[in-house]
């Protein structure tokens, strides 16, 4: 048989490309691998967000619990701290000398504030009020106090 130089030169072509396709499969093989890997770790890893996502509710149920609970803590405590100044109040009552008792008189009503309704009131509700004019009562003369009748003399000291 006889190899002309085209004919040489065909064969290293037709090699080349015989070379080059049998890398191609190998590739796609390998490729073809790393997805059906990839494809097998899909499902697993659905299951886990799903479980991430059910502990970050069970979570965020814990918190608003912890927050009811931080809530009724303070308000318990607001309580607590006015029943101590209450009782503060009427140890000095009891056991004060009586000068000093004078702050509270014993006809005098207590101030009972309710920590519910201070807490419900918002300062920043209220209005600015930018002036107001006072009005003042007219002097009323006083009964007894009566002018010097005219017929009567006056006369200066000084």
């Amino acid at each position: 048989m006889l190899v002309t130089p085209q004919h040489q030169e065909l064969q290293e072509r037709h090699k080349k490309l015989v070379l080059k396709s049998m890398q191609f499969d190998m590739i796609i093989q390998k490729k073809d691998e790393q997805i059906q890997n990839l494809q097998s770790q899909i499902t697993p890893l659905k299951n886990f967000v799903e479980q991430l996502q059910k502990i970050i509710e069970q979570l965020q149920l814990q918190q608003a619990e912890s927050a009811k609970i931080i809530d009724r803590q303070n308000k318990q405590l607001q309580r607590l701290e006015l029943i101590e100044h209450q009782y503060q109040q009427l140890q000095r009552l009891v056991y004060v000398r009586s000068s000093e008792k004078s702050s509270v008189t014993p006809g005098q009503l207590l101030l009972e504030l309710n920590a519910e309704v201070i807490e419900a009131c918002n300062i920043n509700d209220g209005q600015k009020v930018e002036s107001y004019t006072k009005h003042k009562a007219e002097k009323q003369k006083h009964p007894g106090c009566n002018q010097i009748p005219a017929h009567i003399p006056r006369t200066h000291l000084c």
